[in-house]
């Protein structure tokens, strides 16, 4: 008499089939699913860090071109020569404000002087401009509504403050100070540098004081990580700082659109192991059933077999001899 004990061998069969292949596949499905996210952000910092590059590039040039506008102010005559006939400070007072005249700061650029048509080509670029001395005292003002003031700034838009030096152009002595509050937008405005990462942000700090220049969708704060959580979607940002202009770039995006074909196809591939192990289970549920069937039969007939054949013991022999 036979005593089924535990798992059948059927069950044991298709259990070293769930264990040999199926569980491996299921765990390949999961951790395609994890590197869908990986692979996105890996994508996507990569595409923020080229972007933010060309950028930087964009902007050293368009700051080069204004620079060499500005700092040709410093060089006309009237200028030079102002600056020239100021000492360090007036009376010993640093930072004292005069004119040419004695009466204060001049407004820059009288009508139809070179300085005015400097100042013209300068419109939407700068917000205010001033011409300091030696001892940091103002010669000339451009006030915010003056002659460049047509392009003001946005109250949610702050200028960089920029500093130029005058030098004399024969000695090659320093004269004095060239104090710009730049538009941000003049450096960055019309740039499709970053145009290529999709729902990216741009933000523009002041490197002294970290306080953000242009206004942007996002906590500016949070640009300053490389990693945050915005309205419930992860976000990753690059961060890059200037030095000539002094200016720190930041540029972020959500990772979502670019994860998304990662996922995408990580499900793809969980829906063709799906299917793969439900092939797999359904022919060795088959394949296992007659081979099952086949090794009981055979287990049953020696069984009975054995159950026939004489019981063998063992004990003492007796011997017939011939007597003589």
């Amino acid at each position: 008499m036979r005593f089924r004990t535990g798992l059948s061998l059927r069950s044991k069969f298709i259990l070293i089939v769930l264990g040999g292949a199926v569980l491996p596949l299921a765990l390949l499905g999961v951790w395609l699913n994890q590197t869908a996210e990986r692979s996105g952000e890996r994508l996507l910092r990569g595409r923020l860090e080229t972007s933010l590059d060309n950028l930087l590039e964009d902007v050293g040039l368009r700051w080069l071109s204004l620079r060499g506008e500005i700092l040709r102010i410093a060089d006309l005559p009237e200028v030079q020569r102002e600056l020239k006939a100021r000492g360090p400070s007036d009376n010993g007072i640093p930072g004292a404000s005069h004119a040419p005249s004695g009466a204060g700061a001049q407004v820059l650029g009288s009508p139809g002087s070179a300085l005015q048509a400097l100042l013209v080509q300068l419109q939407g670029s700068v917000e205010a401009l001033r011409i300091l001395g030696r001892g940091g005292d103002t010669v000339w003002t451009m006030p915010s509504d003056g002659a460049a003031g047509r392009g003001r700034l946005s109250d949610a838009v702050r200028p960089l403050p920029v500093q130029l030096g005058v030098f004399d152009l024969a000695s090659g002595q320093r004269l004095g100070t060239i104090d710009v509050d730049l538009h941000p937008r003049a450096l960055i405005s019309g740039s499709t540098a970053w145009s290529g990462v999709a729902g990216s942000v741009l933000g523009a700090f002041e490197p002294e004081t970290g306080a953000s220049l242009l206004p942007v969708s996002v906590d500016p704060f949070m640009l300053e990580r490389e990693r945050f959580q915005w309205r419930d979607e992860t976000w990753l940002s690059v961060r890059r700082e200037l030095q000539d202009p002094p200016l720190v770039l930041a540029l972020s995006a959500p990772v979502t659109p670019f994860a998304d074909p990662f996922r995408e196809s990580a499900r793809r591939n969980l829906r063709i192991l799906a299917a793969v192990t439900l092939v797999v289970l359904v022919l060795s549920t088959a394949l296992t059933r007659g081979t099952t069937r086949a090794l009981i039969r055979l287990a049953d007939a020696a069984e009975h077999q054995g159950a026939r054949a004489p019981l063998m013991t063992s004990g003492p022999h007796t011997s017939r001899g011939l007597s003589i």
